[in-house]
């Protein structure tokens, strides 16, 4: 499996195992599972409410910590303080039972009252200790990445919903230009992608499946990509993605399908988070 590096110079793999929705009942079968097949990076949230399964699960696979990389989220709640940080990063760690995450994000930008950089400079902190090895952002568009000082901190990576319905091209050449790794998640669309007309007709071309497609192209455009899915079968078909190659001109085509679909958005997020003032545009 090709790699790439980390700011800690730890290789991460380009394909990753998302949790979100995961019911927590199922969680440590299809972690364990997903351990067995291959995946060594993990997709983990506080807010998932599943972290203590994902963590009997790695326990569970008997495969040494070193050999995984796991990556957590520090949720809205917990941007208040230095104080608060810290203790939501420790419950993280107790829940997983592991003494480090190997990157840590920003779950979401905040419409205001959001220092960023104090946050920010409060994980540099964490590191430093050795809880965290490395830091990043979630759901940032080129807006929130212009607010940090690149002088003062380092985050390695953006993790955005990305698919070929949804292709924010601002945000991710902003990301280009200051050396930030992009992590898509929910690269199908929850299937919706799997009907459109481009996708089908490369699908059939390749002979492959629509899921293939869309994740080749993201693996071929330099992103690493985390899928989540509960099936055995598509755990294999994901895992595939060295078996065939998109010509440029196909991946163009791709690159225009953009019809601004954001899944994630405005309404979705105002009805499951209400209480929160989640900023949601991104560009």
């Amino acid at each position: 499996m090709k790699n790439i590096n980390g700011n800690n110079k730890k290789l991460i793999p380009k394909i990753g195992f998302g949790t979100w929705q995961i019911q927590k009942e199922k969680t440590c079968e299809v972690v364990l599972k997903a351990i067995e097949l291959g995946y060594k990076h993990f997709d983990t949230a506080e807010g998932y409410g599943n972290l203590e399964e994902i963590g009997l699960a790695i326990k569970n696979s008997k495969i040494d910590r070193s050999q995984l990389f796991i990556t957590s989220k520090l949720w809205v709640e917990d941007y208040k303080n230095e104080y608060i940080q810290k203790k939501a990063v420790n419950r993280i760690l107790n829940q997983l039972e592991v003494d480090y995450v190997d990157l840590l994000l920003l779950h979401w930008p905040l419409e205001y009252n959001f220092d960023v950089n104090s946050i920010l400079s409060n994980l540099n902190i964490l590191k430093e200790r050795g809880l965290v090895k490395n830091i990043g952002v979630s759901n940032f568009s080129k807006y929130h990445l212009e607010k940090i000082d690149y002088s003062l901190t380092t985050i390695c990576c953006n993790q955005i919903e990305l698919h070929p319905s949804f292709y924010p091209k601002n945000t991710i050449l902003f990301c280009k230009e200051k050396n930030i790794e992009i992590i898509g998640y929910m690269p199908f669309a929850w299937g919706k992608d799997f009907s459109l007309d481009i996708i089908l007709d490369l699908a059939r071309k390749y002979k492959v499946s629509s899921a293939q497609i869309c994740l080749q192209w993201q693996l071929q455009k330099g992103f690493k990509v985390i899928p989540r899915t509960i099936n055995e079968s598509h755990m294999k078909e994901n895992l595939k993605f060295n078996e065939f190659i998109l010509s440029d001109i196909d991946i163009n085509k791709i690159d225009n399908i953009n019809l601004n679909n954001r899944i994630l958005n405005k309404e979705y997020l105002r009805s499951k988070v209400p209480e929160f003032n989640l900023d949601w545009r991104m560009n």
